[in-house]
């Protein structure tokens, strides 16, 4: 190890050090003025505040990758795995959404057409950027469905059902599907009221 990696190192530890001192300070003084009842207090609002912005920071990533103008707003199902970051990263994920009957209505009134105006020009490069939706059936990279989601060794089972499921949609008429460059696919089922994203790289 070089002398600057190790000196960056103890700097960390010693910052991580002065955190926790710290925080036993906050608790030891909350305790002696206010009791106990006010360090649970603290003591949740310490460990659940982080806890629902992660929650929250994974509902918005999930959504991001459906088009604003379906108005989803329900995860149904979730099996993802990642490994690494950037370039040499691997990420494969299967999501579910609940499909809003306004939006599964106006899908089976005007189809394909309707999806592709979907586009936002100010969003070409985002996640939910689809384009040349087609009826299903449909095939992609993922698609159909096995019975694991997997990066590696890393794997998320896909419950027999959900699997069937996902599988009669991509494979017989009444849906619509999309595909970025990225290997993701999109499907639309009006008809069972599902948004299906499949993707990996």
């Amino acid at each position: 190890m070089t002398f600057p990696a190790l000196v960056f190192i103890c700097l960390i530890l010693l910052l991580l050090f002065g955190i926790i001192v710290g925080i036993a300070k906050i608790f030891r003084f909350v305790y002696r003025e206010m009791g106990a009842i006010a360090v649970l207090i603290l003591l949740g609002l310490s460990v659940g505040t982080p806890w629902l912005a992660w929650h929250r920071f994974a509902y918005r990533h999930a959504l991001s990758h459906v088009p604003a103008g379906l108005e989803v707003t329900v995860l149904t199902f979730e099996a993802t795995e990642a490994m690494g970051f950037g370039p040499g990263g691997s990420e494969e994920g299967l999501l579910v959404y609940e499909l809003p009957e306004a939006s599964a209505r106006r899908v089976a009134r005007e189809g394909a057409s309707w999806l592709n105006s979907l586009r936002d020009p100010a969003a070409r490069n985002s996640q939910a950027d689809y384009s040349d939706w087609e009826p299903t059936p449909a095939s992609g990279r993922g698609l159909p469905l096995d019975e694991r989601v997997c990066v590696y060794d890393e794997c998320s089972e896909v419950p027999p059902g959900v699997r069937q499921r996902v599988n009669d949609i991509i494979a017989r008429p009444g849906a619509y599907a999309a595909h970025r460059r990225s290997g993701k696919t999109i499907v639309v089922s009006p008809e069972e009221r599902l948004v299906i994203v499949r993707y990996g790289k």
